[in-house]
């Protein structure tokens, strides 16, 4: 049993490693410099692959780790958090130099680098705040086998783009700054893909929120508009940016005394009062209001608002509330997220809502709606009939803006310039 041979003299000599990775007594495996350390006891966590959820920790030797790979049980070490970035990366450059193809790297959400071994089959994880390293350049571009991913060992089976998307998802400081030397990018954008991820509207997760929730936000915008509701932070300087190579590992996973954004009066930094304060004292937003901060934390997916911050709608899951915002509040929502729309497209949403025609919607203008209207032309239709005030000056707006332009929705411009043409014939006679 070679492989498991060496497996267990490198675990032992991880377990024991207080000094430089290589020292004096060392003996050689494939090639690379290591310690020996027969005989030492090692504090390990097993997990019976039949029953993953049962974990124990317990002391065995050389001899009972090498029977509980034979019996297909997984074997995990921590490496001391205390170790320096020195000790780690040579601890991991030790592993890897095994040489086997089943050598993959994979990550937890950790401060520490834990090496785990899976029925003789290695593979050791990156921590949190560990520097990018060079095989996952190579597993986003296809140029290793493995199928797991190198930072969080998700399986990604298809190659392809689905690696890279991967990682512009869920990794992206990583992604990008390891593309850095290859994608000549203005400083400014590069320094943006590395804080919020990529400047297109894909969607990418919160590297603050420690991966716990992993909810996707769409765009640059709406993820800063969530880092900066949850955590008060401005986005370092410069010269964070200029440091280490280009890499930025503090920036965006650690909240910043001396970079906190101070909350207004009404929102104290106490969770539960912040609560409370919203849910009791503050009175809901009016259809005219502007977007406020209420609005932001609402879209931003914050559970501990369990109302609709305009109406006070209460009652319902989180998700069925953003619905019933998107229906009931529009005009706000489409003002507020960031979608890739046209002007004209962007007018006619705050407006009249969404273009999906199924999407029921209500009147923002009445004072208890009762009706419900599928589609742009049949709340168009209602505002004209019982809004004559809000159906002229959307006359006047949608002239001035969109007279010479091609309509993209024939039927709502022939409503609307029509009615404009009938309303001037009116005035001068």
């Amino acid at each position: 049993m070679y492989h498991s041979e060496k497996t267990m003299e490198l675990l032992m000599q991880l377990h024991n490693f207080n000094q430089p990775f290589i020292s004096d007594g060392q003996t050689s495996i494939n090639g690379e410099e290591t310690m020996r350390n027969e005989g030492t006891r090692l504090n390990v966590t097993v997990t019976s692959i039949e029953e993953v959820s049962r974990n124990t920790l317990v002391e065995m030797s050389q001899e009972e780790l090498e029977e509980m790979l034979k019996n297909n049980k997984e074997i995990t070490i921590h490496l001391p958090s205390e170790w320096s970035d020195e000790q780690r990366q040579k601890a991991i450059d030790g592993f890897t130099a095994m040489q086997n193809k089943d050598v993959v790297n994979t990550a937890q959400l950790s401060d520490d680098i834990s090496i785990s071994i899976i029925s003789g089959n290695g593979k050791f994880t990156l921590g949190r705040n560990a520097p990018p390293h060079p095989m996952e350049w190579k597993f986003c571009n296809n140029l290793i086998s493995s199928s797991f991913c190198p930072r969080c060992g998700e399986s990604i089976k298809e190659c392809g783009s689905s690696r890279s998307v991967h990682y512009r998802r869920y990794h992206f400081p990583i992604y990008y700054s390891l593309s850095q030397p290859l994608y000549k990018k203005e400083f400014i954008d590069q320094w943006l893909s590395v804080e919020l991820g990529s400047r297109s509207t894909e969607w990418r997760v919160c590297q603050i929120c420690d991966g716990k929730e992993n909810i996707l936000f769409k765009g640059r915008l709406t993820l800063l508009i969530h880092i900066k509701k949850a955590f008060y932070i401005i986005s370092r300087s410069r010269e964070a940016f200029c440091g280490n190579e280009g890499y930025i590992p503090e920036t965006i996973q650690k909240q910043s005394a001396k970079n906190r954004l101070q909350p207004q009066e009404k929102y104290l930094t106490s969770e539960v009062t912040l609560t409370s304060s919203i849910e009791v004292d503050t009175p809901p937003l009016k259809m005219n209001d502007p977007v406020d901060q209420r609005d932001i934390d609402f879209i931003s997916h914050d559970d501990k608002l369990n109302h609709c911050p305009r109406c006070s709608l209460r009652g319902f899951s989180h998700s069925n509330l953003v619905t019933h915002y998107r229906s009931a509040h529009f005009g706000v929502y489409f003002k507020m997220v960031e979608i890739p729309l046209t002007k004209y497209e962007k007018w006619l949403s705050v407006r009249l809502g969404q273009k999906n025609e199924g999407f029921s919607r209500e009147c923002p203008h009445c004072i208890k709606p009762t009706l419900r209207f599928f589609g742009r032309v049949e709340l168009l239709k209602h505002i004209r009939k019982n809004h004559i005030a809000v159906f002229l000056e959307m006359e006047k707006d949608y002239l001035n803006k969109f007279w010479n332009e091609k309509p993209e929705n024939e039927e709502i411009h022939r409503l609307l310039v029509d009615c404009a043409l009938v309303d001037e014939w009116t005035k001068r006679n």
